[in-house]
């Protein structure tokens, strides 16, 4: 049927949407000036999302898709295990483009790569779109492509964007050296 508002839903949305962001901006914050690499960022970050995934399952889906995933994991070891390395490395990609790139940047090419999505679902599949929904993808790339021209202009002018800085024994000392 047609979507209909859902407050609950959008409520949901919302949070998932603002815990990805700082999600990637807390990648980003780790690997600037290269303080840290992308398996130890992914390490400092893997553990608070995991805490927070856990527990807002376990509040929404209660104890019987705990017993039910338990159940499907000692049956079929395999495939929970190869879905666990995947999203690994999937996980440890994402931060290394986070690394080259920037949060924002990383984020405005997963919007794109969204409207992808969906063009190549109603191309091959013939899935129908509403015009709002043609709209608001329409939206995303004039946006993309908003974001691609300043970027460009920022670089040509040889402006650099702000990075925090490396700290490094020789620069910062912890402690001050005592002179005779």
């Amino acid at each position: 049927g047609t979507p209909a508002f859902a407050l609950v839903g959008f409520l949901h949305f919302m949070a998932s949407s603002l815990t990805e962001a700082a999600r990637v901006v807390g990648a980003e914050v780790l690997l600037a000036g290269e303080r840290f690499n992308s398996a130890e960022a992914l390490i400092y970050i893997g553990g608070p999302t995991a805490v927070l995934l856990l527990t807002a399952s376990a509040v929404a889906e209660g104890p019987t898709i705990w017993a039910v995933t338990g159940r499907v994991a000692m049956q079929q070891p395999w495939p929970i295990f190869w879905a666990s390395v995947l999203s690994f490395l999937v996980n440890l990609s994402c931060f290394f483009a986070i690394q080259l790139t920037s949060s924002l940047t990383f984020k405005v090419a997963g919007c794109l790569k969204n409207v992808a999505v969906v063009w190549y679902g109603i191309a091959a599949h013939g899935e129908s779109v509403s015009q709002l929904q043609m709209m608001g993808y329409a939206l995303s790339v004039i946006g993309f492509v908003l974001y691609s021209n300043f970027k460009a202009k920022g670089s040509g002018k040889g402006s650099k964007q702000p990075t925090l800085q490396k700290r490094t024994y020789e620069s910062q000392p912890p402690y001050k050296s005592k002179s005779k």
